[in-house]
């Protein structure tokens, strides 16, 4: 389903985030997630598709991630496969009251309905994304077996803070104890998650890059294979298993060919800085639309230099569209050939020869479909 009525209801974030309201939550669903092995992941960038990598390679495992590309069904997964309309719509009504007696988010409902279902489903894993951050973020109800840093960079500094050490100490917040692996090389940010293993008694794997044949592509999805391989590892899977669970893994709209389209789902610095060493040298178009929240100055100073045209837009279909108007405004100082398109669609057909769509991950699951309609009709 597109969306859920009751969980459109809610606030879709804190000013302030707690886990207050959801520990007596999910006492009254009965502690769900204490019948779970849980692997937990955060990081800037990389943990969607590090939690698939994760999830192809264990049996019966329930698997949350956020947000959607195109259904919001997708958020929870067992096996591959999202929770069915009537499934979602049967543990939202349960929840809800619960919800709605502890003033819930929309995620902290969406999170406590995934682990209601994995555990009565008998997940033998559950692999949970953290939302924002980690110490706090509702995923962090669950005590995890194995705790998963992808990387630690710039992103969200008005709620998670505005050094690498401060970030690093948020996402550190998701061990205790267990398995911590990590890909982060930066000295500050490595001296935080040491320290608090330390704290916890945690036993901490720095994962090196092991040359992966990857479906995935992007240097950087090395890293995140890294992290998956080891974690996998640690939940006792062999390293044949293992290798071929990350190198088998798809995860869509992460620099994703549909015909002459490529889709990534950058939005913040880093990985738009990744974005723009993939695409640098290559020609192309840009379709760009941006959430109000982000760094539009730096991202646009990294990408837009390079295409041979700007398509600037916003998307339709989720909250807080950055301005398309104030979006092309930034657009023009980094490259003379833009063009203001509002509509996300006609920006995509107006598009001419190879065309990257990026900046938004809400932008990537707009455009997909039309995009593999394209192909299908003209041969794009």
């Amino acid at each position: 389903m597109k969306s859920h009525p009751f969980l459109d209801s809610l606030v879709r974030m804190r000013q302030e985030l707690t886990l207050e309201p959801l520990v007596p939550a999910m006492r009254e669903l009965g502690n769900p997630e204490s019948r779970l092995k849980v692997i937990q992941v955060t990081g800037t960038n990389g943990k969607g598709s590090t939690c698939a990598m994760l999830a192809n390679g264990l049996e019966h495992c329930g698997l949350y991630t956020s947000p959607h590309l195109h259904e919001l069904n997708e958020r929870i997964q067992i096996d591959g496969k999202p929770i069915s309309d009537s499934e979602l719509d049967s543990y939202v009504r349960r929840v809800q009251p619960v919800a709605e007696r502890h003033k819930l988010s929309f995620f902290e409902t969406l999170t406590a309905v995934a682990l209601l279902y994995f555990a009565e489903k008998k997940c033998n894993y559950a692999v949970l994304e953290v939302g924002l951050g980690g110490r706090l973020d509702a995923t962090s109800i669950a005590k995890p077996v194995v705790s998963v840093i992808t990387n630690v960079d710039y992103d969200h500094m008005h709620i998670l803070g505005n050094t690498i050490p401060e970030i690093a100490r948020e996402k550190a917040g998701i061990i205790k104890g267990g398995i911590v692996v990590t890909a982060e090389r930066k000295p500050e940010a490595l001296a935080v998650i040491r320290q608090k293993c330390a704290e916890e008694g945690a036993t901490l794997v720095v994962a090196e890059r092991k040359g992966f044949n990857l479906m995935l592509e992007g240097s950087y999805q090395q890293d995140n294979a890294a992290c998956a391989y080891e974690a996998l590892l640690a939940l006792g899977k062999g390293e044949t298993k293992a290798r071929a669970a990350v190198e088998t893994a798809a995860w869509p709209g992460r620099l994703e060919r549909i015909g002459r389209f490529l889709f990534d789902c950058a939005h913040n610095e880093p990985a738009m800085r990744e974005l723009a060493g993939y695409l640098r040298g290559k020609g192309f178009e840009l379709v760009i639309a941006m959430k109000e929240t982000k760094d539009h100055e730096k991202a646009l100073s990294l990408i837009a230099p390079l295409a041979r045209k700007v398509y600037v837009t916003q998307y339709t279909t989720a909250p807080f569209p950055f301005p398309a108007r104030e979006l092309y405004k930034i657009a023009k100082r980094y490259n003379p050939h833009c063009e203001l398109v509002e509509d996300p669609k006609k920006a995509l057909k107006k598009s001419v020869g190879f065309t990257v769509v990026a900046g938004s991950l809400f932008l990537v699951g707009e455009l997909r479909g039309l995009a593999t309609q394209l192909v299908a009709d003209k041969g794009a």
